[in-house]
């Protein structure tokens, strides 16, 4: 989240207006796969911020209010996914599996590190073992997991996108953790149907952005691994970027949130 700036700070934030600080290998493809997490970052500041507001809703919160921060959560999602389906305009799937996604795949259940990574003048010489940087350490789809009731049951990819909390800065974990223990929203809402249909719509957003991730497991790292080129394999063969299994269990997720809706 550091690891960026604007073009022109005159401007807003936009996939146009963001660069990198840092990077690899540089690339167009290694850019805008980060540069897009920056964009989503900021285009979803709106669903956090209504999160925060659910975070206090109880049985005197008025109708209205309810209403408010559901249709700003859905407004901010919306812009989210506009932004996520420009993936593939600049980020080519085989470019991204090759050249970048080597870089960022971390030490930790890596099986070209086996022995860790070591990091010279730093940890007494000692390997480390490390996940890779992840949009999995992005706190917005756990906050709204969290904030609109959205329940996974425990599977691999669960107790890894709990252990990416760790890798999140403290006060994002502690929010998460805030919004779980807090947020009464769905509760709330059992009994009247307008907003229960917005309430639908915002987690109909979550379903697609969880869908778009899935097709681009697919194409980006599936697909990818079963090609066979003189550069490797990018990490695992059958693991997502921070190294855990991940295509059947982004489905349960996914669907998940389907049937969190009221209106199945």
């Amino acid at each position: 989240m550091d690891n960026w700036y604007e073009i022109d700070a005159d401007e807003e934030i936009s996939l146009e207006n963001v660069a990198l600080l840092n990077n690899f290998l540089g690339g167009v493809d290694e850019d805008w796969f980060v540069t897009i997490h920056v964009a989503i970052e900021n285009q979803a500041s709106g669903a956090i911020e209504a999160c925060m507001e659910m975070m206090e809703f109880n049985s005197e919160t008025l109708e209205s209010e309810i209403k408010k921060q559901l249709k700003n959560i859905l407004k901010s999602m919306i812009g989210v996914n506009n932004i996520f389906s420009r993936m593939p305009e600049k980020c080519d799937p085989y470019v991204y599996y090759h050249r970048v996604r080597p870089f960022i795949f971390g030490s930790k259940d890596n099986p070209d590190l086996k022995s860790g990574l070591k990091y010279e003048g730093e940890f007494k010489g000692k390997p480390q073992f490390f996940r890779g940087e992840t949009g999995a350490q992005s706190s917005i789809i756990p906050a709204l997991d969290a904030a609109l009731g959205v329940k996974h049951s425990n599977d691999s990819l669960r107790h890894y996108l709990n252990e990416m909390r760790d890798y999140m800065p403290p006060k994002h974990n502690q929010f998460i953790k805030n919004l779980e223990s807090k947020s009464n929203t769905r509760n709330l809402i059992k009994d009247s149907t307008k907003l229960q249909k917005i309430y639908d719509n915002c987690l109909e957003e979550i379903r697609k952005f969880r869908s778009m991730h899935l097709e681009y497991a697919g194409t980006y790292i599936h697909q990818q691994s079963q090609l066979k080129n003189p550069f490797g394999r990018g990490g695992s063969t059958i693991t997502g970027t921070g190294g855990t299994p991940f295509m059947k269990y982004l489905k349960k997720h996914r669907d998940e949130s389907e049937k969190t809706k009221f209106k199945k």
